[in-house]
């Protein structure tokens, strides 16, 4: 199955010798997230995961696919292989989930909504005693910063570029907010802004920015 499929790779990856073996994480886009969250949970060679656009649960999304689908998709349509762990989708998994992982979602995403990805946010929320969630706590960003870095996580991921640039990132601010952004420029370029601080992204070269 596409779990088995998931398995394969992975162990794959391991073998390359350019792969550090330490670091590895998954992405995944819909189907893909939550297949990602999943491997990366049964699998003790993966550090963690980055989900977009996540389904939480079967019980939540056919339901909902069948209210949006424009084509009057029923549940009938909308099958699950029978030897699927259903137990597994993130809403089950996450207050189990032990390993770092980044939920994006689009505010306007009408297929898999933003209630979904907080659904699963607040269950992961259940084990405060990860370090990876005590030590993004730790750092007390404010809501901006924590955007900034999805924005970061986002462009590098989904881009596969390190190459980010201002331009990459001035959409997030309004007329409302130019002084804030000048600001947050100025921080960037200087290499004083919280998040370079916090060693969450770094200068990569002459052109761009880089997650760490």
């Amino acid at each position: 199955g596409m779990l088995e499929d998931y398995k394969a790779v992975i162990n794959a990856t391991c073998r390359e010798k350019t792969v550090d073996r330490r670091l590895l994480y998954l992405m995944g886009w819909s189907t893909g997230a939550y297949l990602s969250m999943i491997a990366a949970h049964d699998s003790n060679k993966v550090k963690g995961c980055i989900l977009s656009g996540t389904p939480s649960s079967f019980e939540d999304i056919i339901p909902h696919l069948v209210k949006v689908h424009p084509k009057g998709k029923t549940a009938a349509n909308l099958l699950v292989p029978d030897d699927f762990p259903k137990e597994q989708m993130p809403a089950h998994l996450a207050p189990e989930f032990k390993k770092d992982i980044l939920l994006i979602v689009g505010s306007k995403d009408d297929r898999t909504p933003q209630w979904m990805s907080e659904k699963i946010y607040d269950l992961l929320n259940c084990n405060k005693q990860l370090l990876f969630v005590q030590k993004l706590r730790s750092y007390d960003f404010c809501e901006s910063e924590e955007l900034l870095l999805i924005l970061f996580s986002h462009l590098f991921v989904n881009n596969n570029d390190d190459n980010i640039g201002y331009h990459d990132l001035e959409f997030m601010y309004g007329r409302e907010e130019r002084r804030f952004w000048r600001s947050t420029k100025g921080c960037l370029s200087e290499g004083n802004h919280i998040l370079m601080e916090a060693k969450m992204i770094e200068y990569n070269n002459d052109n761009g920015f880089v997650n760490r």
